[in-house]
């Protein structure tokens, strides 16, 4: 069963939960999300931002290795690939993505498989909605199964508010008109392929380390994601501690 992520706090910056929540167990689901047909994705370069596949097009192994080809091409992966995790680094805070530009939100979704998704914070086994933002398309659904075996169980916020994001923007007021779920019951998050949700986790405590600062005092690591012709490249910008303070980070991460 998936976890559903717990509501995020009220405050003006949305951050991640804290991992690993537990979801009530779903009822008999159905097959994976059916989408209405849609074209094939067109042909892109690679300066190009992508179109993700149609949801439920792809085995898990196609997607995997798309995934993968993706994580080839950060900057820093050969270094990733060479870590080892250590069980005393202790806890790591998640990374929140500071990306607003919705051409380029949607290039990650699609290189990374970022899955988005929208349910009711105060009935997460109820189900939830899977979001194509490229097509336009939603679909409610009780597939769990779906997403527990293609996803981790953390999931990842875009910071600040929904109507401050061009990308999320018009997906919340169809959320809201279409499926009847209360503006402050509404929660929007990404699923995160575990290979790549492995990849943050490394790159937050890196950067905690190279920073001198203690991963277990931070909340949320906050960066873009962005594409360098050929390249992704992650930069850390800002740590958000626990006791409320904002620390920049520097020439690190």
């Amino acid at each position: 069963a998936l976890p559903a992520p717990e509501p995020l706090p009220p405050e003006p910056e949305p951050l991640p939960p804290e991992p690993e929540p537990a979801l009530p167990a779903p009822e008999p689901t159905p097959p994976a999300p059916a989408q209405e047909p849609a074209l094939p994705a067109p042909a892109v370069s690679e300066e190009a931002p992508a179109v993700p596949p149609p949801l439920g097009s792809e085995t898990i192994r196609q997607r995997d290795a798309r995934v993968a080809r993706s994580m080839a091409r950060l900057d820093d992966f050969a270094e990733f690939r060479r870590s080892r995790r250590d069980p005393d680094d202790g806890p790591i805070p998640g990374i929140l993505l500071t990306n607003t530009d919705a051409r380029e939100l949607l290039d990650v979704v699609a290189h990374f498989d970022l899955f988005p998704i929208a349910f009711r914070r105060s009935e997460p086994a109820r189900g939830y909605v899977a979001i194509d933002f490229a097509r336009g398309q939603m679909q409610p659904t009780k597939d769990f199964d779906y997403i527990s075996e293609r996803y981790a169980k953390n999931t990842m916020y875009i910071r600040g508010p929904l109507r401050r994001n061009p990308l999320f923007r018009s997906a919340a007021r169809e959320l809201i008109r279409r499926f009847g779920i209360p503006a402050r019951d509404l929660e929007v998050c990404f699923l995160v392929p575990r290979p790549f949700m492995a990849y943050l986790n490394w790159k937050a405590f890196k950067t905690c380390e190279q920073a001198g600062v203690d991963p277990a005092a931070v909340r949320v690591c906050k960066g873009a994601l962005v594409r360098r012709g050929r390249t992704w490249v992650l930069r850390v910008e800002e740590f958000a501690m626990k006791d409320g303070r904002q620390i920049p980070v520097r020439g690190t991460g």
